[in-house]
């Protein structure tokens, strides 16, 4: 599986296209849309429900996180959006 990094430099260098993701009718941006909604699993997880099809150790992989807790993942999380909001 690629990370968060290899995805972002693979857009950028044109080797690979993001899906087109669609919301209200109008396109969005695919790895935004990825950032909030793993943002959304997180802040599931952190009150105790189970996010189906979506661990904790899939999503500190993907982003190569370092952090024990799902509080300690989606704060570095949050860092991550905003960079990448920062960005655009």
């Amino acid at each position: 599986m690629k990370t968060f990094k290899q995805v972002i430099q693979a857009i950028q260098d044109g080797t690979h296209k993001p899906p087109q993701v669609f919301c209200d009718g109008k396109q969005i941006d695919a790895i935004w849309y990825q950032l909030c909604v793993d943002r959304y699993f997180l802040s599931i997880m952190l009150i105790g429900l189970k996010v189906p099809n979506r661990k904790l150790a899939d999503i500190k992989s993907f982003y190569e996180i370092k952090g024990r807790s799902i509080q300690q993942v989606l704060d570095q999380l949050n860092i991550i959006i905003h960079n990448y909001k920062s960005t655009q």
